[in-house]
This record gives structure tokens, C-alpha cells and sequence, in this order.
């Protein structure tokens, strides 16, 4: 290589890669760029290749799961009011959509509330965390926030209120005093390392689920998954790989009203949905409400079961999204 190039290329342990194209009888091209990319075993090459939905990591490997689903069982059990507070992107929005979904489904309606970004502000505000806990909420569940709401998170326990928290963004040296915390950033999982704030929550979904003898439900979840997993930007590696991969599916055949409708409206209908397709059409839609006004409109779009009014959502996030980029 001349000394001016820039250029700099990975090596490659070619004996490991040439073992991996025998054993999968792939190219030798694949064997060098999956070793160059640290699946560089076997195990790890067939689940990065051909990993299914049964090679998903437990969610009782994230640390504060157990704690999580017992509080979370006790307010279904004692009918206490739950709010599930949200993010304004689309990470936040579909994590708030899944768990509302699921605790529906196991018999529970939970409210929720996703924060203005102009009046808000990012993550738990303490302001409306008095206002939740003045309003009777004895149990309130962050999704893709709340990692760093130490006082917010000490002001709710003054006022009677338990806090859970899922979160996938970095801890600080504190953590909040909540009942309990869901964050893969805490442990030492590879598989579940990257997940986006719909991962975690997926996870306790799966978990709750398992509780009530029903997990396999939580699968026709995955098109919300995939959805803001790519949305979110994280790798593509361990878990997130197979939810995407399972979730892409489910999309393009999703039983969602409003993801139909978002679809049609997208032009994506009848297509195999492709993640640039999420990156560059679908995903910017979601985020246009909440960045020129509320996320209201996207949730209303993602919980709809109204046909006329999901095309109405549809129309007017791709309104908004129009003016975001004249913007």
C-alpha cells in the first residue's frame, strides 16, 4: 500500500474465515468481512446469518426484570392506575404503543403520556411527574427515558408514586431510586447490549407475557420493533438482528391499522418493506409530529383500530413531514 493512501484496511484471520466457508458453504468474501466483523465463530455466524426467533436472549438476562414484572403484576392485580411516559421519536412512541398494547392484552388499560418537546423538554419533566402523581397514578413506567431522572425519580416516591424505568441510553454515575430499572447498558449481555428503548421494552413484554402463560403473542408485536429499531440507529447485531429480521416481515404485512395506512399513504403498500425504506419514508413521518408540534398524532396513528380515521392520521404526519423539510 503506497504511503499516502487513505486507505486503511482490516485484517483478516483467514484460517478462521476459511473454516467459516466450509461450515456454511458461503463465499469466501462473506467468511472475510463476517470475521473482520467479530463473528468470527461458528455459534456467532450462524445466529448473525441465520438466527431465529427462538435464539433471542432471555429477558431475564437484563438485570431488574424480575423486579420489574412483580410490581408491574401486583398494580394489574390491584387495578392501580399505570402511565407508560414516552419519548417524542419514534423509538419512544412505538415503545409506548407495545407496552400499552400488551398490558391491554393482559387485561390492563394503562394510560400514557409523551412529553412536548417545547414544553416538556427530553425525558421525565418533574413538573408533570407531580401532576401524574396529583391525578392518582400509583405506578408510572418510562420508555426509552428516565436513566437519568434521579430527583424526578425521588420526587415520585415522595409523592406515593413508583417509578419503573426502561431505558437503553447510557447510565450515569447515579441511577434513579426507582422500583425497579431495565437497561442493557447495566449488564453484560451481548446479545441484548444495543437494544433501542423497543427492544427493552419488548423484553419486558416478553417477560410479562411468560408470567401470564401467553409469550407467544408478543411476536405479532415485531413490526413496532423493527419499526423504531432501525429508526433508532443501533447495530444490527445480536437480538436486534433477529427482531429486524422477523419485524421487516411483519410489516409489510402488518395487521396495525394506522401502519397500513402509513404504508398506503408512503406508497410502500404490497412492497417488501426494506430497512431505508423505515429509515427514509416511514420513520420521518413519525418524528415530523413530534418537531413541529406534539407526538400525539403518531401515537393516535399507531393505536387507531378506525380505518377513515388512520388515513386522516396518514395524510396529515405526511403533511407535516412535507413542511419539516421545507423547513
Amino acid at each position: 500500500m503506497e504511503k499516502n493512501s487513505i486507505w486503511e484496511l482490516r485484517k483478516c484471520n483467514y484460517t478462521l474465515a476459511i473454516e467459516l466457508e466450509k461450515r456454511l458453504k458461503i463465499s469466501n468474501i462473506t467468511a472475510e468481512l463476517l470475521v473482520q466483523r467479530g463473528v468470527d465463530t461458528y455459534e456467532k455466524a450462524v445466529k448473525y446469518l441465520r438466527g431465529e426467533l427462538k435464539d433471542l436472549s432471555d429477558p431475564y438476562n437484563l438485570s431488574g426484570m424480575t423486579a420489574a414484572v412483580a410490581r408491574i403484576i401486583a398494580a394489574m392485580d390491584g387495578k392501580e392506575k399505570i402511565v407508560i411516559y414516552g419519548d417524542y421519536d419514534v423509538d419512544g412512541i412505538c415503545s409506548a404503543v407495545l407496552l400499552k398494547k400488551c398490558l391491554k392484552f393482559l387485561g390492563h388499560n394503562a394510560d400514557y403520556y409523551i412529553p412536548d418537546r417545547f414544553a416538556d423538554g427530553y425525558g421525565l419533566n418533574l413538573s408533570r411527574v407531580e401532576k401524574l402523581a396529583e391525578q392518582g397514578y400509583g405506578l408510572l413506567i418510562t420508555v426509552d427515558c428516565g436513566i437519568s431522572a434521579v430527583a424526578e425519580v425521588k420526587k415520585a416516591a415522595a409523592l406515593g408514586m413508583d417509578i419503573i424505568i426502561t431505558d437503553h441510553h447510557n447510565p450515569g454515575q447515579n441511577l434513579p431510586p426507582a422500583i425497579a430499572i431495565i437497561n442493557p447498558k447495566l449488564d453484560n449481555d451481548g446479545d441484548s447490549r444495543d437494544l433501542a428503548g423497543v427492544g427493552v421494552v419488548f423484553k419486558l413484554a416478553m417477560a410479562l407475557c411468560r408470567y401470564k402463560g401467553c409469550e407467544g403473542q408478543v411476536f405479532k408485536w415485531l413490526d413496532l420493533v423493527a419499526l423504531a429499531t432501525v429508526a433508532d440507529i443501533v447495530p444490527l447485531l445480536g437480538d436486534n438482528r433477529i427482531l429486524v429480521k422477523y419485524g421487516l416481515k411483519q410489516l409489510a404485512d402488518t395487521e396495525l391499522v394506522g401502519l397500513k395506512a402509513l404504508l398506503i399513504n408512503s406508497e410502500l403498500n404490497d412492497q417488501e418493506i426494506m430497512p431505508w425504506h423505515i429509515s427514509f419514508i416511514l420513520a420521518p413521518r413519525l418524528n415530523a409530529a413530534g418537531r413541529l408540534q406534539t407526538a400525539e398524532l403518531s401515537l393516535q396513528l399507531l393505536l387507531t383500530e378506525d380505518i377513515a380515521k388512520a388515513q386522516e392520521y396518514a395524510e396529515k404526519l405526511a403533511a407535516f413531514n412535507n413542511e419539516r423539510r421545507l423547513i
